[in-house]
C-alpha cells in the first residue's frame, strides 16, 4: 500500500513539474515576431474582418475604425514564434462622452490567433457590446439580469 501512495506521489510530482516548465516559457527577441511580420498578422485580420463584415454585423464605420486605426496588439508566447496574438480594436461612439470627457466605447472587435502564428490562420472573432457585459447586482440566490441601453438614457440626457 505505501509503495502505490509512493508511486502515486511521484506522478502527481512528475505532472506537476512538466505542467509547471511549459508555462514559463521565455521568449527571446529571435522567439518573438518581428514588427513587419505582426503589421502583416494584423493586416490578415483586417482583411479577414472585411470580408465576413455582413456576418460579424459590422457597419461602414466600425470598418473604417478597424481599417484606419492603430490596434491594441499583445502576445503570448509558448514557443518559437509560437502561441497566442491578440488583437483589439476599441469603437466609440463619435459624439458620445463620459463624466471625464474621454469617448464612450460602444463595442469591442477582438480577432485571436493560435498556434503557430507564422502559419496558422484559424482567426476566432470576438465582438463585445458594453450593453450586453453588464449586470445588475442583486440578492444573494438571484440571478444577475443583464442591462439594456435603455438603464442608461437616463444617463445620456444629462
Amino acid at each position: 500500500m505505501n509503495r502505490l501512495i509512493i508511486i502515486f506521489i511521484a506522478m502527481l510530482t512528475g505532472v506537476t513539474l512538466c505542467s509547471c516548465q511549459s508555462k514559463n516559457f521565455v521568449a527571446s527577441e529571435g522567439d518573438k515576431l518581428t514588427k513587419d511580420e505582426t503589421k502583416a498578422l494584423v493586416k490578415c485580420a483586417r482583411y479577414f474582418l472585411e470580408k465576413e463584415a455582413k456576418k460579424f454585423k459590422l457597419n461602414g464605420n466600425d470598418l473604417y475604425t478597424i481599417n484606419y486605426t492603430t490596434p491594441k496588439v499583445r502576445f503570448q508566447y509558448t514557443g518559437h514564434k509560437e502561441g497566442r496574438m491578440f488583437i483589439k480594436w476599441p469603437i466609440y461612439y463619435k459624439d458620445q462622452k463620459d463624466i471625464h470627457g474621454q469617448p464612450v466605447e460602444k463595442k469591442v472587435v477582438s480577432a485571436i490567433l493560435q498556434g503557430d502564428l507564422m502559419t496558422s490562420r484559424e482567426w476566432k472573432i470576438s465582438i463585445a457590446k458594453k450593453a450586453n457585459i453588464i449586470y445588475i447586482k442583486q440578492n444573494k440566490g438571484e440571478q444577475p439580469k443583464p442591462l439594456s441601453p435603455k438603464d442608461f438614457e437616463h444617463l445620456l440626457k444629462m
